[in-house]
């Protein structure tokens, strides 16, 4: 007797330091998403010539494999005041269809405005809940996963000193998004 059993796991593989570009479409045919920080493109047009390579690479791989195409990629972008290139990495994300995006430190309505334009989807890298519904009130792409609900308080003695952390929520790095 056979049993034949689909598992569906979404993997995300992050090159954090400087990334390999062959190691990123690597993944990516193997079918986990890849992604690179924007910022790792230095000079910044480098990410122009970046994103038309992995797009071709990738591109060529899902026309000889039909029946296992490769994975999207993903882009990180900082979002927050300080990185001066935003703007012009945004642009390239646009202008080459980027699939996925992933923001951080900081959320903003028109990052998300941009990627959304042209169906691509944002994920937006939190550390905390707090966070999380920021992201979502900008219009993060919703996560498929409910928000899970608080654990009532296991002292329901109402003279107990109240909970030093009003966030009934781990604090541990989550995502935003699909």
């Amino acid at each position: 007797m056979h049993v034949h059993v689909h598992v569906h796991v979404h993997v995300h593989v992050v090159g954090v330091v400087y990334v390999h570009m062959p190691w990123l479409c690597s993944s990516c045919k193997a079918g986990i998403i890849g992604s690179f920080p924007a910022l790792n493109a230095r000079p910044k047009e480098l990410l122009d010539e970046w994103l038309t390579k992995i797009k071709a690479d990738l591109a060529e791989h899902s026309a000889a494999h039909p029946d296992r195409p490769a994975a999207p990629f993903a882009v990180n972008q900082i979002v927050h005041g300080s990185n001066k290139r935003l703007m012009a990495d945004l642009e390239m994300c646009v202008k080459h269809e980027v699939p996925l995006v992933i923001t951080s430190l900081g959320a903003r309505q028109d990052v998300n405005d941009a990627i959304h334009s042209y169906g691509g989807i944002v994920l937006h890298d939190v550390t905390n809940v707090t966070h999380a519904k920021k992201a979502r009130e900008r219009e993060a792409n919703p996560s498929p996963n409910p928000t899970p609900t608080p654990t009532p308080n296991p002292n329901p003695n109402p003279n107990a000193a109240p909970n030093p952390n009003p966030n009934p929520m781990p604090r541990r790095r989550a995502r935003a998004g699909v």
